[in-house]
């Protein structure tokens, strides 16, 4: 994250350092401190799980703090901060007076709430100039003087929501006298058993992406979700699903080259499953913070060799099956228009699958790679196999994809004239 100190005031132009002390309360019904705060949401350890999306967040250190952790309690928390996903530093506090010298860091400017559940881009929005102010007010940001060190530090020593808005205020811009406390979002607090639960629903219904199609949002993440609520669950990676993707796409290729009407339906059901299989795996690892590059280009590439099976299987399935040669040379031209798209654009596909997909507004390039991307013809593939016209699909793709192709083209050939 960048900053840059004028004054008191720090605005985005300075590299520093981010650094943020979180506090953890004491678990409700007399649990353990160190196995409350282990339980799992979406399969990650509630304190690893806040941790990561404060290191998505831009934080580069974070200070964990209870008083009484301490001896066996920090001993069954440390394997948790040793998972590879985890890159920034963390130490460890127990003793109210040592965070007098956190906080005399200047770069130690963020207080989170331990018992709730933080996510990324409202911690990053914290750490900027406040412009959101249902944001600030809906995950519950006071602006706490620095000075004097002991009312901030008995606030954290107990926490008390009163003390915090006792002596905080609304935030304004950061400036180097402040702590931002972020007590968190009211409905992702943890303070029951059945609140584990509750999250865990919630967040996999946040599995979704911002660029989603219609279909996408009304069928294949609904059905998606429920083999990612199974799946979160087990060792299974994102990977392993991706794989499984690809068989199962394999196959339905097969299928549809075998020809015949119970063959073809058999391929489209197939072909559903890969492509619901194909959205868990993004979910899982967007929940799980399991995304590396090799996934998201295996994703990419599974995706492409999927649809031109399916395609190219069509096509010859129903040459087999009528012996008009015309369905072979149709299932090719799908073939080709597909790979001249994704040969095209495989730089944008490449770059937006590894970053996701944001809620900002969509440029022309990005529109290209998401209708190149679209698993929406899976259901139209589906209704024509139900109806026996997969010659109508076929030829709708042919030409459809061999005009797709010439547009991007011309779309690339113009951005580099204007270039």
């Amino acid at each position: 994250m960048e900053f840059s100190t004028k004054g008191s005031r720090i605005t985005e132009t300075q590299n520093i350092e981010v650094k943020a002390v979180m506090f953890l309360t004491d678990p409700p019904d007399s649990a353990d401190l160190s196995d409350w705060y282990a339980r799992r949401i979406v399969g990650v350890p509630f304190l690893l799980l806040n941790l990561l999306h404060l290191q998505k967040a831009g934080v580069q250190q974070v200070t964990v703090y209870h008083r009484d952790l301490k001896g066996g309690r920090k001993g069954r928390l440390l394997p948790l901060v040793e998972d590879p996903r985890l890159c920034i530093s963390v130490e460890w506090e127990s003793a109210p007076e040592r965070l007098r010298e956190r906080f005399a860091d200047e770069a130690c400017r963020l207080v989170v709430n331990g018992s709730a559940l933080h996510w990324h881009s409202d911690v990053a929005a914290v750490l900027k100039e406040p412009g959101d102010r249902d944001l600030m007010a809906r995950t519950q940001v006071y602006e706490v003087p620095v000075e004097p060190a002991d009312a901030l530090v008995a606030c954290l020593d107990a926490f008390s929501l009163n003390e915090v808005r006792k002596i905080g205020r609304v935030p304004g811009p950061l400036n180097l006298d402040c702590v931002r406390w972020v007590v968190g979002d009211h409905n992702r607090w943890v303070q029951h058993r059945n609140d584990f639960r509750r999250l865990h629903e919630e967040l996999l219904q946040q599995g979704g992406m911002s660029n989603d199609s219609p279909m996408d949002r009304l069928v294949t993440r609904r059905m998606s979700r429920q083999f990612t609520r199974f799946l979160i669950r087990t060792p299974v990676t994102p990977n392993q699903i991706t794989w499984t993707h690809l068989v199962i796409g394999l196959v339905s290729g097969w299928y549809f080259y075998l020809g015949g009407y119970g063959n073809q339906l058999t391929a489209a059901l197939w072909l559903m499953l890969s492509a619901w299989l194909d959205s868990c795996d993004g979910e899982i690892a967007r929940l799980r913070f399991q995304q590396s590059p090799f996934g998201g280009m295996l994703d990419i590439v599974a995706d492409n060799v999927v649809h031109f099976a399916v395609f190219l299987g069509i096509g010859l399935g129903l040459y087999r099956t009528t012996g008009n040669a015309a369905y072979s040379y149709l299932g090719v031209l799908a073939v080709a228009g597909s790979l001249t798209c994704f040969l095209l654009l495989q730089a944008d596909i490449f770059s937006q699958r590894s970053t996701g997909s944001s809620d900002a507004p969509v440029e022309a390039t990005e529109s290209l790679v998401d209708q190149i991307a679209n698993r929406d013809f899976i259901y139209f593939l589906f209704a024509m196999a139900v109806v026996n016209l997969l010659e109508i699909f076929i030829a709708v793709t042919a030409i459809g994809s061999m005009a797709f192709a010439g547009y991007v083209a011309y779309s690339r050939f113009r951005q580099a004239r204007n270039a």
